[in-house]
């Protein structure tokens, strides 16, 4: 007899957990969240090199978050000083 097995999964990406809660933070950090508005999810940063930054997404081992030049075109970004 097949045992059912509930899982909990991340609507912004492929990451699952039989525990709910988990779910839920994990979506609140999810790299994929449009949301937060971190460089996986701006068109500046679809790799590991923010292309309007010039610089790695992450910043002290930690993903950039709230991003001032999210989806902002390069040709708009005059100083690129805030992180």
């Amino acid at each position: 007899m097949p045992i059912r097995v509930i899982r909990y999964k991340c609507k912004h990406c492929s990451f699952t957990s039989s525990i709910k809660k988990d779910t839920k933070s994990h979506e609140g950090e999810c790299l994929y969240n449009p949301r937060l508005k971190g460089c996986k999810t701006c068109y500046h940063g679809a790799c590991l090199w923010c292309k309007a930054l010039e610089k790695s997404i992450f910043l002290k081992d930690k993903p950039i978050r709230d991003c001032p030049y999210w989806n902002i075109p390069v040709s708009e970004i005059k100083d690129k000083g805030g992180y």
